[in-house]
């Protein structure tokens, strides 16, 4: 019979059979580690994010105690036409000084490059991939940062009614009818006495994607433009998805709908993925850009009270539309 002594002597390894066991074993638990970590990763993401959307809401209320209104979504009062959107105006109230300073109103978005193409990286949400990227519009010297925010321009469309007025080269907006039941709109200058529904009841900004497509290059759909680019994302721009939204569709929703055909004034079709949503081309009081986000199961949204909710992808559609009025008169149910 063997002693005690020698039979350690004989166990000073592992067998194989342990050694594989002890690797599953292992295995086992980092494979349920790293979903807890992206998920805390993405928590801290979420919070940043709700963060920058809190700073941009704070810098809306500055500029309205400075100038006793609110920015015009789209400031449309020059010759030029739809141009200066609101993100570009409240930008001295985000520590951007220097940036409107040398901001030109006098011409379009796409002449004012020596500030477009500069990033504002509280304008961007850490969940989706638009830091460090630049658009090009028609041609490489029209270059855009990218950014994930955008106004709300009501619960329904752009605008009232285009009545077939031409409003983009040339600008001609006689019998146009630009208002919105929303904070924002094309020469807005609403304040917040007008918001009858009460500030913390109707939505001010959320969410969107930054477009896939920088330099015109994704043949992945049916655009006839030679030049067509994914515009969402870009603060500067007054297109739809690009710096303004509404609450015609729920959050992550159905498909945007906006300009097609126009260099520099489209975005890439892809009807299967949902970063890519399909639109059409047809009269801007038809164009509506939905609120997303890269956040698992809804988006950011903050209130004209400043306070941010995080809202679901199945937030109720009537109630989705009603938050996206500000003068609806009807009482907004549970979100």
């Amino acid at each position: 019979m063997r002693s005690n002594e020698e039979y350690a002597v004989s166990r000073s390894a592992f067998t194989l059979v342990e050694l594989l066991v002890v690797i599953a074993i292992i295995g086992i638990l980092i494979g349920m580690l790293l979903p807890a970590v992206q998920q805390v990763r993405e928590a801290a993401r979420r919070i940043t994010c709700s963060n920058n959307i809190r700073q941009i809401a704070l810098a809306v209320h500055n500029f309205e105690s400075a100038n006793k209104t609110l920015p015009e979504g789209i400031d449309a009062t020059t010759t030029i036409g739809l141009n200066a959107t609101a993100l570009v105006k409240v930008l001295p109230f985000m520590e951007q000084n220097n940036m409107e300073d040398n901001w030109n109103y006098n011409v379009k978005a796409d002449s004012n490059i020596d500030v477009t193409q500069f990033e504002i990286p509280s304008y961007q949400c850490p969940s989706d991939d638009a830091k460090g990227r630049l658009v090009a519009t028609t041609s490489a010297t029209r270059i855009f940062s990218r950014s994930n925010y955008v106004l709300c321009f009501g619960s329904d469309t752009m605008m009232a009614n285009q009545n077939g007025a031409t409003i983009w080269r040339p600008y001609n907006p006689d019998g146009v009818d630009f208002t919105t039941d929303g904070i924002f709109g094309v020469d807005s200058e609403i304040t917040f006495g007008k918001m009858l529904d009460g500030s913390s009841n109707t939505a001010l900004l959320s969410e969107v994607f930054s477009g896939k497509d920088d330099d015109g290059t994704d043949n992945s759909g049916n655009c006839d433009s030679t030049f067509c680019v994914d515009v969402r994302g870009v603060w500067a721009l007054f297109l739809p998805g690009s710096s303004w939204y509404t609450h015609f569709n729920t959050p992550n929703g159905a498909a945007d709908a906006g300009p097609v055909g126009g260099a520099g004034r489209s975005w890439s079709i892809n009807e299967t993925s949902p970063w890519m949503p399909v639109i059409f081309g047809g009269a801007y009081d038809e164009y509506h850009a939905a609120a997303r986000s890269g956040h698992l199961g809804g988006v950011n949204l903050a209130f004209g009270d400043g306070h941010v909710n995080f809202i679901t992808n199945t937030v109720d559609a009537e109630t989705w539309r009603r938050i996206g009025s500000a003068n609806g008169g009807l009482i907004n149910g549970d979100f």
